[in-house]
């Protein structure tokens, strides 16, 4: 169980906005996984920006349902991580989990944190 069971089988939209705090220490994982959320879900937002976050990134975000890919993602999906202490380098399987034949819209933002590496190439056509 994640920390959203239950509300993935109603919610059609999720958003999560911490942005311009001083929240400090790692992103709690469970926040950056999103297991058990079902194709209702069309719009995702999770805003983390303006913090002072520290850790790691994790080698994969937003996995939906423990599949790579997942067999749904939300249309539209935001996540902000910008602006934190955020360190480590960028994986090359950091969106190994998304589905990107269902997401029409999609931002993410790390810029103004210790990353190295550069951004993984990740939508491919088939």
């Amino acid at each position: 169980d994640t920390w959203l069971s239950g509300a993935g089988s109603i919610l059609q939209s999720l958003t999560i906005s911490i942005s311009h705090n001083s929240l400090t220490g790692a992103i709690p994982p469970y926040f950056l996984s999103i297991m058990g959320m079902t194709s209702k879900l069309t719009t995702l937002e999770l805003d983390f920006s303006f913090n002072k976050l520290t850790g790691d990134l994790p080698s994969s975000l937003l996995v939906m349902d423990g599949t790579a890919p997942s067999s749904h993602f939300p249309r539209t999906t935001t996540v902000l991580l910008n602006d934190n202490q955020l360190q480590g380098v960028l994986s090359s399987t950091i969106f190994s989990h998304v589905n990107w034949t269902s997401i029409t819209y999609f931002t993410f933002t790390c810029a103004g944190n210790q990353l190295t590496g550069n951004m993984p190439v990740v939508i491919n056509n088939g």
